[in-house]
């Protein structure tokens, strides 16, 4: 089972953003872009790209330091126009290996939250240097964030300094993308809200979540049969059973997304999952436990029990050793 990365920053790199991002920062001192790496579950700096006062040669600089290594995953923050404005981009090339593929997608959520209370950051995803062309005066725009998209995916976020999810109609709004319901799921939706369906399973099909399957009636032992093997997913199952003579339905979330899924759809639906969370809240449905599996041979009925009524260890009592030659019994006397 997996989650969402959650790493710490160090001192250096948050200090470093921290004078960069204020707004009292002379010119001579301002960096066009500062490198980020994940070292020892920390975000370090790797580098940065000190101002010139020529876009063409940043921009060139910039390349030069992605090409230096194009097959390792960074993170780069791009100084915008606006005061205060930042780009966050994750260069997560194709060529990667997959578990810094893997490492680097999910870290990025974890980066913005650590550093958004400093600067307004807009996302972006990057999978080769080529779509690192943004150093040109006109494309520095915060307001202008929609041609610093990848060129085949643009996927940019407006994050106000705060990650924030809603669901607005039937359209599900992220920190990340903004995807409708197609008609089918938000209808299964409403049934599973109703207690007419059990189950539901939500993709992410070109952009739009659809739904893959639904069900009246379903069990723990029944939820890998109904996911999509090669891809990721959204489960949410209404677990009816009985504990310790207690009648039970909790609502579980799970996050399935098999290693061996193509790198776009994971970024998508991790992406996405949280506010496919915020929806089905919003719609009536309480969300009561959130999982994520890598592999659908760990979702079983032990897990789920085990996520749902862990077992509480119970500390053993800890007794003295008796005495050599045994204890002594000692008469009181009357």
């Amino acid at each position: 089972m997996t989650h969402s990365a959650a790493f710490g920053t160090t001192p250096e790199l948050e200090a470093l953003f921290k004078v960069q991002a204020s707004a009292n920062i002379a010119p001579e001192d301002q960096l066009v872009a500062i490198q980020v790496h994940i070292a020892d579950e920390m975000f370090t700096c790797g580098g940065y790209i000190a101002s010139d006062g020529n876009a063409a040669s940043a921009q060139e600089r910039l390349q030069k330091l992605l090409a230096s290594d194009p097959d390792a995953p960074c993170y780069m923050l791009i100084r915008l126009v606006e005061p205060g404005a930042w780009l966050l981009a994750a260069y997560v090339p194709d060529s990667a290996a997959v578990r810094p593929k893997m490492l680097y997608s999910s870290g990025r959520d974890s980066l913005r939250k650590a550093l958004c209370s400093l600067a307004t950051l807009s996302d972006v995803h990057w999978t080769s240097v080529d779509d690192a062309a943004v150093l040109s005066e006109e494309k520095l725009s915060h307001d202008s964030k929609l041609e610093l998209m990848t060129k085949t995916e643009r996927l940019a976020i407006e994050d106000a300094k705060q990650t924030a999810t809603e669901a607005q109609g039937e359209k599900v709004t992220s920190a990340a993308l903004s995807f409708p319901m197609s008609p089918d799921a938000a209808e299964q939706t409403g049934a599973f809200r109703d207690g007419s369906r059990s189950l539901l399973v939500l993709t992410i099909t070109g952009e739009t979540i659809t739904l893959h399957q639904s069900a009246s009636e379903a069990a723990p032992a029944e939820l890998r049969a109904q996911l999509p093997p090669d891809a990721p997913s959204y489960c949410i199952f209404r677990w009816s059973h009985e504990h310790e003579g207690e009648a039970q339905d909790p609502v579980l979330f799970i996050y399935c997304c098999p290693e061996h899924s193509k790198v776009r759809a994971k970024m998508l639906h991790a992406s996405t999952k949280g506010g496919v969370i915020t929806y089905l809240e919003t719609t009536g449905v309480q969300v009561a436990k959130s999982l994520e599996v890598s592999d659908l041979d760990d979702l079983t009925e032990s897990l789920i029990t085990d996520e749902m009524h862990p077992t509480v260890q119970q500390e053993k009592a800890i007794s003295k050793p008796a005495p050599r030659g045994g204890r002594k019994l000692v008469k009181r006397q009357a």
